[in-house]
């Protein structure tokens, strides 16, 4: 199976603290290969060319958060995961 990626424009991937409409580390997919994207796909989840889920935006951050997917939903901010993808994928400790 093939999965284009779609083209979208670029993101910033500076953070504010915890606040998920802010962060979007979990929105992030930068080691996401053909099989992680048909998997993410499956889940709702459509990631572009520059690995940010095509949903998220710079400025608007989480642009269906009221409807989201349910991975997403049921994501916990301030997690283990939460705290460890912000640690590698954006380098933030705090």
């Amino acid at each position: 199976m093939i999965v284009e990626l779609a083209n979208t424009k670029e993101r910033s991937i500076k953070p504010n603290k915890l606040d998920c409409l802010k962060c979007g580390v979990c929105c992030y997919f930068p080691y996401a290969n053909k099989k992680i994207i048909a998997k993410l796909i499956a889940r709702g989840i459509v990631v572009g060319e520059d690995g940010w889920c095509i949903y998220y935006d710079k400025i608007k951050k989480c642009t269906i958060h009221n409807k989201r997917p349910f991975v997403c939903e049921n994501y916990i901010a301030g997690s283990p995961n939460c705290l460890r993808m912000r640690k590698e994928r954006l380098g933030i400790t705090e």
